[in-house]
């Protein structure tokens, strides 16, 4: 097997795939490297954007260990200051049997409540404690008595020995949800006034810290789903606070995850799975008071834009369009030119070489295609043959309706004749009858007059002698009113496309009513349309005859039979020949209510509309 004769075979071969087959083959390849390219970028930006989320957190938790040590900084100062005042020095050397004792306890609560607020503005009470029965309290009143001394007797036992001072969380699980801690410090005497170790106990409310969270949370980088907290020495949560959560919700709503299950380093992040989404945790340590902070950020919020990546995206694009374009040449010959073909065969029939057709080579879609529309080809020779046909018999049948207008001058004469006679009997009225008879038949018999255009004034005119003859007939048992616009009288329409409604309106509608029965014609311009409705409050018509009637409405003239009647029907099938989709004639009706006929054609200000069609088609058929 020769080189050019295995290129043949592969060629015929892609060739004879379906067109889904060739388009598989093409981008399969191309969507294979593209994934690669961008899973390859994906990791290197996720790995990147990683890395700097937690540079910049770990920098905002440096800051906000700062603003925290300087805050507690200033809260241990003011505690000292208020231990060192007068009141509660004596306090601390007095006993419970001292004779002013009670009145020194209320100058310690006066003392605390005067002094607290300006200088430890975050504390929302103090306690001084010397024994568990031994205490004074001042601030917040949210405290009961019972919760004040569960919570004193805790911390005496733990911290009445311990130096210094410690920020923890309440043992009371309703404090903490109600984001108070306490400093506890262990105050020791001094000589020459020494005294037994108490404990200063003040309040706090994490108001504070949730300030500088959200100071710094609300900084450039930082993601607003983050979840900030404060642990205590004890791994005890302090205050937690997130963007996305209401100001209102306490630390335990916000989440508790602690630092059991941590390195016990002193700063670090790691990734961790927390029901079911991942994490990364920064967290670092408060190194005076013992605390850690931590920002737990979710994974798949730190996705975010970056132009350098952007460009790598888009060369990754660029080289897969490359590739596209290299395997595109080789559809382009399998595809496009046979699509290029069977456009230059369609292109040559067109221009009058209609026994061309497309050569049918292979088995795919285009293939297909091209038998189909031969199909089509062979089909409309046959229709163009017919369409001549139908336009040389509609041709003879006019001129048989020419020949036999003598018939119709004939009668008008002889009616003429007979209306002079009356006028000579003085008959007014059978005179003025038969005057406009005439003028009716006059108006309908017309030759080829369904196709031309006529004034709107002259079509009401014609109306209005219908109406006459009726009332001729039958007086004032009916009643007709016309409300047309003026200025739509010299716009033209179709000839005998009103009159048969009227006339429908009067036969299928009052014709049996003795009396009462009521046409209206209104007439208005909308836009670019002429409205008519020709309403009646006759039988109407039931459901099932108005639905029939509806579908017979919508067939097309060519698929049902010729009619004698000048009726609905055969109104509405004019309409359709003349103006296509441009006219518009909808039926309502309820039976024992009555019927309305609705009819939009377009605005004609000329009667030439049809003069260059009629060309066309007598061109055709010769």
């Amino acid at each position: 097997m020769t080189i050019r004769s295995l290129k043949r075979k592969v060629y015929n071969a892609f060739a004879n795939l379906s067109i889904r087959g060739k388009i598989v083959f093409v981008f399969v390849p191309i969507l294979l490297s593209f994934v690669l390219i961008v899973t390859l970028i994906w990791a290197l930006m996720t790995d990147s954007l990683q890395n700097q989320i937690i540079a910049n957190h770990q920098l905002m938790l440096e800051i906000i260990r700062q603003e925290i040590q300087r805050e507690t900084s200033s809260l241990i100062l003011a505690s000292e200051r208020l231990m060192s005042a007068q009141a509660a020095q004596r306090y601390l050397l007095s006993d419970m049997n001292f004779d002013n004792y009670e009145s020194l306890l209320k100058r310690i609560r006066l003392l605390f409540n005067r002094e607290a607020s300006s200088m430890l503005p975050s504390a929302v009470g103090v306690w001084l404690l010397k024994e568990p029965d031994d205490y004074v309290a001042a601030g917040d009143s949210r405290f009961s008595a019972p919760e004040r001394r569960e919570i004193l007797e805790v911390f005496h036992e733990r911290y009445i020995d311990t130096l210094g001072g410690r920020f923890i969380s309440s043992p009371n699980t309703n404090f903490r949800r109600t984001g108070i801690f306490h400093y506890v410090a262990s105050v020791h005497g001094t000589q020459p006034f020494p005294h037994p170790p108490c404990l200063l106990v003040v309040n706090l409310n994490n108001r504070f810290l949730l300030n500088i969270f959200r100071l710094y949370s609300a900084e450039p980088g930082a993601i607003r789903s983050s979840v900030y907290r404060v642990y205590d020495f004890e791994n005890n949560l302090i205050a937690a606070y997130c963007r996305d959560k209401k100001p209102s919700e306490s630390p335990v709503d916000i989440g508790t995850v602690g630092f059991a299950d941590m390195d016990q380093t002193v700063q670090g992040w790691q990734v961790r799975n927390i029901n079911g989404r991942k994490f990364l945790h920064i967290y670092q340590t408060v190194h005076n008071l013992d605390w850690k902070l931590s920002v737990h950020i979710p994974l798949d919020d730190v996705m975010a834009g970056s132009r350098i990546y952007q460009m790598v995206l888009i060369i990754a694009i660029l080289l897969a369009f490359l590739l596209f374009l290299l395997l595109l040449r080789l559809t382009t010959r399998v595809i496009v030119s046979r699509i290029s073909e069977m456009a230059g065969t369609m292109s040559r029939i067109s221009s009058g070489e209609i026994e061309r057709r497309f050569p049918v080579v292979y088995g795919d879609e285009i293939s297909r295609l091209g038998n189909d529309f031969n199909i089509m080809l062979d089909r409309l020779q046959y229709l163009t043959i017919n369409v001549a046909k139908l336009n040389l018999r509609q041709r003879e049948a006019e001129l048989a309706a020419l020949q036999s207008q003598i018939n119709p001058h004939f009668l008008y004469n002889t009616l003429e004749t007979i209306r002079m006679s009356a006028i000579e009997a003085e008959a007014d009225s059978i005179a003025e009858q038969i005057k406009t008879l005439a003028d009716i038949f006059r108006y309908t018999v017309v030759p080829g007059g369904l196709k031309d255009l006529v004034p709107i004034r002259a079509e009401l005119e014609h109306v209005r002698d219908y109406i006459r003859i009726q009332r001729y007939r039958f007086g004032d048992r009916h009643a007709m009113e016309i409300d047309v616009a003026p200025e739509i009288y010299e716009l033209y329409t179709l000839r005998l496309i009103l009159q048969p409604l009227v006339e429908n309106a009067y036969q299928h509608g009052i014709r049996q009513m003795r009396s009462g029965g009521h046409i209206t014609l209104h007439g208005r311009i909308d836009g670019e349309e002429v409205i008519f409705t020709i309403s009646d409050n006759g039988r109407g018509m039931s459901e099932a005859r108005l639905a029939e009637l509806r579908a017979d409405l919508s067939r097309s003239p060519l698929t049902r039979p010729s009619l004698p009647s000048i009726g609905l029907v055969n109104v509405n099938d004019r309409l359709r020949l003349a103006f296509g989709d441009k006219y518009h004639l909808k039926l309502d009706s309820h039976e024992a209510v009555g019927t309305t006929v609705s009819l939009n054609i377009p605005v004609l200000t000329t009667n030439e509309y049809f003069a260059k069609g009629r060309a066309e088609d007598d061109e055709a058929v010769e």
